[in-house]
């Protein structure tokens, strides 16, 4: 399996966990939805929650100062809450996942 398609195996699973919270608790949960000026993975906009799940890109200290950055200009221009889970963890656990999104949403 080549990075791409691990990134995107990754990406599938991040939306089955998130997609799948949102059943269960009969919310619409919006994909690759627009936050001008970003576009977020996942929102739940029920419960203004934005879901990302991260690859190893986002590890790094730079990435995740920009990240923190990111996160609180969209809880000011927005009033969201953004929950960033690790996709090596949605990979590892989707129990886990489900859990943390899950908990978000309440």
């Amino acid at each position: 399996m080549c990075a791409r398609d691990a990134q995107e195996s990754n990406r599938e699973r991040g939306a089955f966990v998130v997609v799948a919270c949102g059943k269960q608790l009969g919310v619409r949960v919006r994909r690759q939805h627009p936050m001008h000026p970003y576009v977020v993975d996942f929102y739940v906009a029920a419960y203004k929650l934005v879901v990302e799940v991260d690859g190893s890109v986002h590890r790094s200290t730079e990435a995740q100062a920009r990240d923190a950055r990111r996160d609180a200009e969209l809880g000011r221009l927005y009033g969201v809450r953004v929950l960033r889970i690790d996709a090596e963890r949605v990979e590892a656990d989707v129990f886990a996942a489900v859990a943390l999104v899950r908990a978000a949403m309440r």
